[in-house]
């Protein structure tokens, strides 16, 4: 019995390597069990395992398309009694269909016929179909594929496409309890509303002659069929997976749309970004509102390579997106994310940050971290951060009392007021600019990033801005 014969196999999902041998029944049984706890298996193939079942009546199809792991061992009960285990193993090549023998002839006459089509049930004439439905039988409705020649199908993005119909399944539309499958109520669904273009990723390519098929077969106009590009990881290697969110958003990034939301990137971003993978415009022209996509976007321009996700570029668009917001929408957009930093940001002073902001922002969700010194009361720099390079702390701290005067001594904060005094004053101390204004930086924001040093100080207001002032002087002389 080893390595006998026992039938053609369909493989699928790059499976291959059908070898059969005998098995004894006590492991039939454990693998049963092991499969019953499987929740990944389907119904119908959890009842063909829990009984034995000839070998004709079993789909061997079926169970690699259940298989999950690179090994698969499935067992079959023949006929005559013997037990037969099935290992079929993973490959990396197109689907095929596989014959393992060590004599000419099929003893067993199984289920698959010399075409490599399923064999059964596939010529029963009206007559006996409508008698065994009529008597309860339970049964599925699959499409009954072309045993000879080829199927052609156009694809508008990568042109015609011609598969052997000897390799094509047929597929079930209809399953044993009367719901329709996917194949069949998608183009069903298509027909009703009139769907033009059907664009999809292309992991539909493997079922795309069946679905053409449907639709001659119904006699029904085709739409336009369209297989996108898949989206690789931005290692390149390999396709982006749902899976990998985690890792992703680790490094403060992520696909998922909600994600997106609240790490900060605007939906005009995003959709910019994605339509750029996988299609071009012409070969300079990068930023993209939606109205400009509307009216510039064509199905022409798609490119079938897959594209790999860029996340750095990503953040190039979003940044220019942000700058392309008026002012009274960046504030409103930008309010929710100080709110969730417990930041009370008011909309006046919002309006007013808006402006000077917006040249750093790269996410929504930099503004917080950037800016949230405007609604505090105080602010409590390190000491430390105030020492002015190349001069000791006790240099630092009459350095700023000198700049405490003289803002004490001006009647307000507003730009062309402070700026000019300021500048005068590093003059005469023989400092730097950097060196005076990177002091008063750090005691104004308690960062040493902020916005623009004198339009931040005119929003604060003179009397925050003299309290700061006064309390580095404080830490300064401490040290």
């Amino acid at each position: 019995m080893n390595e006998e014969l026992l039938g053609k196999v369909i493989l699928k999902n790059g499976y291959s390597q059908f070898r059969l041998r005998q098995a004894k029944k006590n492991v039939f049984t454990r693998l049963i069990e092991s499969w019953d706890a499987a929740t990944d298996l389907p119904e119908d193939l959890r009842a063909l395992l829990a009984r034995e079942v000839p070998i004709e009546s079993l789909s061997a199809r079926l169970l690699v398309e259940s298989a999950k792991k690179d090994t698969l061992k499935a067992l079959f009960a023949t006929r005559d009694g013997l037990f037969i285990e099935a290992v079929l193993m993973r490959h990396d090549r197109d689907r095929r269909t596989v014959c393992v023998s060590s004599q000419a002839g099929c003893p067993m006459k199984c289920s698959f016929c010399a075409t490599g089509k399923l064999g059964f049930k596939r010529n029963l004439t009206a007559e006996e179909v409508k008698a065994r439905v009529d008597a309860g039988e339970k049964h599925v409705i699959r499409f009954k594929m072309p045993v000879t020649g080829s199927t052609t199908v156009r694809d508008l993005l990568r042109g015609d496409i011609t598969v052997e119909n000897r390799t094509l399944d047929d597929y079930i539309l209809v399953r044993s309890d009367g719901l329709a499958l996917y194949h069949l109520a998608a183009a069903v669904d298509d027909h009703l509303m009139k769907i033009t273009h059907v664009i999809r990723g292309s992991e539909w390519l493997p079922t795309f002659p069946l679905h053409s098929l449907i639709h001659r077969a119904f006699g029904w106009e085709e739409p336009e069929w369209v297989h996108l590009s898949l989206f690789l990881k931005p290692s390149g290697k390999g396709k982006m997976s749902k899976r990998e969110r985690a890792e992703l958003v680790k490094d403060g990034y992520s696909f998922f749309i909600k994600d997106l939301e609240e790490l900060g990137y605007l939906p005009e971003a995003i959709v910019n970004w994605i339509a750029l993978m996988g299609w071009s415009y012409d070969d300079h022209t990068e930023f993209f509102s939606l109205r400009d996509l509307v009216e510039k976007f064509s199905l022409d321009k798609l490119n079938p390579s897959p594209a790999a996700i860029n996340y750095t570029k990503f953040d190039h668009f979003n940044g220019l997106h942000i700058r392309a917001l008026p002012v009274t929408e960046l504030a409103r957009r930008m309010k929710p994310f100080f709110l969730a930093k417990g930041i009370h940001a008011d909309d006046a002073t919002l309006l007013r940050i808006a402006p000077i902001v917006r040249e750093r922002l790269q996410g929504m969700d930099d503004a917080p971290e950037l800016a949230g010194f405007f609604f505090k009361e105080d602010v409590e720099p390190v000491a430390a951060d105030l020492v002015i390079k190349e001069l000791t702390p006790a240099e630092s701290a009459e350095v700023a009392k000198k700049i405490v005067k003289l803002l004490e001594a001006l009647p307000d904060m507003n730009l062309e007021t402070a700026e000019p005094p300021m500048r005068e004053l590093v003059e005469q101390s023989g400092l730097k600019a950097g060196q005076v204004f990177g002091l008063m930086r750090i005691a104004i924001t308690a960062q040493h990033v902020s916005p623009p040093l004198f339009e931040s100080m005119q929003i604060i207001g003179k009397d925050k801005v003299v309290s700061r002032m006064r309390r580095a002087v404080e830490l300064l002389s401490s040290l």
